[in-house]
């Protein structure tokens, strides 16, 4: 669009100029080209600049966004995925989330487990320690400073595997012996 308008004002300007160019040779070999005569330069005919009509196209104009609440258009849990088993060696899950959209500073990750506020902060990552063997749910939401969820990620479900230890079951008593 650019290269059209630039080549719409040099052909509007090109009346303007001079109708007769001169093309002189200096001493070093340069081709210089001029609006006005020397004694050694060439006169040069210009022949009329083909032009191409614009192609109509509209002109640019900026439109806002309709709400501040359309800025992230993606939250989905990645990390752990959904009905994954975890045998954990250090006690410790990740819960990671991507996000696609305008991130703003302001706003804040909220992690919701097994249906309660667990954990917020700045960063799509929280680290949970201490889960008790068995299912859990984790989703994940966006607030604005305001408190208003802008986004919410669908819910995913992981299965926490710990190693249990049997109880140790009484010997059975013995049995009376048989009476001969």
């Amino acid at each position: 669009m650019r290269l059209i308008a630039l080549m719409y004002a040099l052909l509007s300007l090109a009346p303007l100029a001079a109708e007769e160019v001169y093309k002189t040779t200096d001493a070093a070999g340069n081709v210089i080209y001029s609006d006005e005569p020397s004694p050694e330069a060439e006169t040069i005919q210009i022949q009329e600049v083909q032009t191409v009509p614009a192609d109509g196209a509209p002109p640019f104009e900026y439109k806002a966004p309709a709400s501040s609440t359309g800025i992230y258009t993606k939250l989905v849990i990645v990390s752990p995925a959904n009905d994954a088993a975890l045998r954990l060696e250090d006690d410790t899950v990740r819960v990671s989330a991507q996000v696609e959209g305008q991130a703003r500073g302001q706003d804040t990750y909220v992690l919701v487990l097994d249906g309660q506020e667990h954990s917020s902060g700045k960063s799509p990552s929280f680290v949970l320690t201490g889960l008790e063997r068995g299912s859990h749910q984790a989703s994940m939401t966006i607030r604005d400073p305001n408190g208003t969820v802008l986004i919410s990620s669908d819910p995913v479900t992981f299965h926490i595997l710990k190693v249990s230890v049997p109880l140790k079951r009484p010997a059975p008593a013995p049995k009376p012996p048989k009476a001969p």
